[in-house]
């Protein structure tokens, strides 16, 4: 069913977004793709997931490029 599906591609987008061979950052992605998946299967339409996960990317692209300007600011 939906369930071994999506567990399997969140897995592999787990180890897709795994950096440098470390295990742990693999969890947050897998996570992640568990909800893409859902959100495919909920609205059963492949673009949903992909604007939810393009807007995942760039509201933590600039939550970073803010943090990175408040550090540098306050040093």
């Amino acid at each position: 069913g939906y369930g071994v599906a999506i567990g399997a591609t969140a897995f592999l987008f787990g180890l897709a977004h795994m950096g440098y061979g470390q295990v742990y950052p693999i969890l947050m992605p897998i996570v992640m793709g568990i909800l893409l998946g859902y959100v495919v299967v909920k609205t059963k339409n492949l673009f949903s997931s992909i604007t939810a996960h393009v807007t995942f990317n760039l509201v933590t692209f600039v939550v970073y490029i803010i943090s990175q300007s408040l550090q540098s600011s306050t040093l």
